[in-house]
């Protein structure tokens, strides 16, 4: 059972975080008990920071970040604290930050962090530090409630259901809490505390894969919940494995050991937007994506993939470099990708309306933009 411990007015008791994790492929036990959830295997990270890669520095950054990741259980407790730790900001991340505040000359603050969710409602972005590392919930307005004195050290326990033992008797009062981990960087997660009858798990949904860049992976929403990948999980009612990573393009080395893993339900593969930026080839980028997709292939022969291409973008800020081949790429990946029987191609410029009002930067869209391209991929998959 969880560790317990009494307060003046109430019987608190905590369990490990670990077995309420969506999303990740592997974590790490650090000291203390402290978790470090993965989306990526250990064969995968070495691969996206290999010498040779095209942006390695941006790689190193995101590898380590925690999008699609989330906390998810339910509980008839009033009062929930959950201890988390987001990291500093790596300069990748920063560099995204200053960008919108050059663009908007302001930000939200936090900006992304933890997005917190109870029975599907939006309770705020927290950005918990080694310092104070924790979130507080208060539910069925308890928001006045005295904070824990102490948390218990956690437990892992080997039931679904954890309960308390101090105390007895249900509640007809149930709640869905549901915790994003930040998009933009890592976080370490270690126990969730609670003042009621029990924490339960929600059930693992059924995966789905989305190999990314910077718009798969969440860039410029401000809430981990809002970027497209997030909100097609809620719409397919399953759970995300976001391998996407800014700057990323066509790696097959990439792919290393994931099939050992898991095995997805679907796939989304959305790359190639960041072959804009420099001078490329088509003969070099044809070689690489048929690298990639037969790589793919050999993991996943008969998982439904779906591969898009890169949505529309403006030149007005981030500028596309005159000898650039990204204007053919929509005919390569069409060629490579039609070849395979397990996958569609989806042309990424039916996703996005050609609206800046629907852009964050000139680049990347931002939330609305991030939920239109939701409902059209959601749409094409259901065909």
């Amino acid at each position: 059972m969880g560790a317990q411990s009494s307060t003046q007015e109430q019987v608190v008791f905590a369990v490990s975080s670990v077995d309420f994790l969506h999303g990740e492929v592997a974590y790490r036990v650090c000291d203390d008990n402290w978790i470090r959830p993965e989306r990526f295997t250990k064969g995968q990270k070495d691969a996206i920071v290999a010498e040779g890669v095209r942006y390695p520095e941006i790689y190193a950054d995101m590898v380590n970040c925690t999008s699609g990741i989330s906390i998810e259980f339910t509980t008839d407790a009033t009062h929930i604290e959950i201890e988390a730790s987001v990291d500093e900001l790596p300069s990748s991340s920063q560099k995204v930050i200053d960008d919108i505040i050059s663009l908007r000359h302001s930000l939200d603050t936090p900006y992304d962090g933890c997005a917190v969710y109870v029975d599907g409602k939006f309770k705020g972005i927290h950005a918990p530090s080694d310092e104070e590392s924790i979130i507080r919930i208060f539910l069925d307005g308890t928001e006045d409630t005295t904070p824990f004195t102490s948390i218990p050290e956690p437990q892992k326990d080997k039931q679904k259901t954890q309960k308390n033992p101090e105390l007895t008797g249900d509640t007809l009062v149930y709640h869905h809490v549901k915790v994003w981990l930040p998009v933009l960087s890592g976080a370490k997660i270690r126990s969730i505390a609670v003042n009621g009858t029990h924490v339960t798990p929600v059930p693992k949904a059924r995966p789905l894969f989305i190999m990314g860049d910077s718009l798969s992976q969440g860039f410029y929403t401000g809430n981990p919940a809002l970027g497209y990948a997030a909100q097609l999980s809620r719409m397919l009612m399953c759970d995300i494995v976001n391998q996407s990573i800014g700057g990323q393009v066509f790696n097959a080395q990439t792919i290393a050991d994931l099939s050992s893993y898991a095995r997805p339900h679907r796939i989304i593969v959305q790359l190639g937007a960041n072959y804009r930026y420099d001078a490329c080839d088509e003969e070099s980028v044809k070689k690489e994506i048929e690298e990639y997709f037969a790589a793919l292939h050999d993991a996943f022969p008969d998982v439904r993939t779906y591969v898009i291409t890169p949505t529309w973008h403006s030149d007005i800020i981030y500028r596309t470099h005159h000898k650039s081949c990204v204007e053919s790429l929509p005919y390569i990946l069409h060629e490579v990708v039609t070849a395979y029987d397990n996958m569609t191609y989806i042309d990424g410029a039916t996703l996005l309306p050609r609206q800046f009002n629907l852009l964050a930067d000139g680049d990347h869209p931002n939330t609305e933009g991030h939920n239109l391209i939701a409902q059209h991929i959601a749409q094409e998959l259901a065909k």
